[in-house]
């Protein structure tokens, strides 16, 4: 695909970290099973935020192929209850990821300790991004499957991705040329920072990595579902 950027990231950097905690069993069994979120603020939360984070949260599990209801209960919190033999760790996950997704700009050269800093050029949202696809090439080596994540940008995304990618070619610092970088945020942490040595304007990126169909879809659901207003933690598992 012409003019397509290949974001290298793990899934393992991405997603990691969050683990369950020791009390949650690993699936939820033939019955099902009841978990509660409520809101990780300290502020006031509004029912209308709420009932907006209710909906990107069933349009991640949605994109992810778990089976869920979400609904906002009488004390402001999400009760999430499962179908089958849903794994919980992956519900745990998806609903306690921010998913503030950006895309920034290197616009100085490291410093003594290592450190660049980095310029915001577009935030995930939904202004910027119209689409999140899970597509895989057929032919890879050994015969398997290879997952990728595709983001497909409005023409406002398309016009940020562009003047992001412009900005970081043919840079210099102390009168050298240096390889421009676009870094990848995910809730404020770094996860990749891929060399762009051309610019780039085309309605689309995409996001290489180990991905299996699984890893891929929950990519894919958080960046899709779009940031939730605020974070949750889990409250009680029933």
């Amino acid at each position: 695909m012409k003019g397509i950027i290949a974001v290298i990231l793990t899934l393992a950097q991405l997603l990691g970290g969050m683990g369950l905690s020791p009390e949650l069993p690993a699936s939820s069994g033939d019955s099902g099973l009841t978990l509660v979120f409520e809101p990780d603020t300290e502020e006031p939360v509004a029912a209308d935020d709420l009932f907006a984070a209710r909906d990107i949260l069933e349009s991640r599990l949605s994109i992810e192929d778990i089976d869920c209801d979400v609904e906002v209960t009488a004390d402001n919190r999400l009760r999430v209850r499962t179908a089958g033999t849903a794994d919980i760790g992956e519900i745990v996950e998806t609903v306690t990821k921010r998913g503030e997704l950006e895309l920034c700009y290197q616009y100085s050269e490291p410093d003594e300790y290592g450190n660049t800093r980095y310029a915001t050029a577009m935030a995930g949202n939904k202004e910027n991004i119209s689409g999140v696809n899970v597509c895989y090439n057929s032919v890879v080596p050994g015969g398997q499957n290879e997952y990728y994540v595709q983001i497909e940008f409005t023409p406002q995304g398309r016009r940020a991705f562009m003047e992001a990618t412009q900005n970081v070619v043919n840079r210099s610092f102390n009168g050298e040329n240096i390889v421009g970088c676009i870094a990848i945020v995910l809730d404020g942490d770094v996860i990749s920072v891929p060399a762009v040595d051309t610019v780039i304007d085309t309605d689309a990126c995409i996001i290489h990595g180990n991905f299996d169909k699984e890893s891929a879809q929950a990519l894919a659901g958080i960046i899709g579902g779009g940031a939730l207003p605020f974070g949750f933690k889990i409250v009680k598992n029933q």
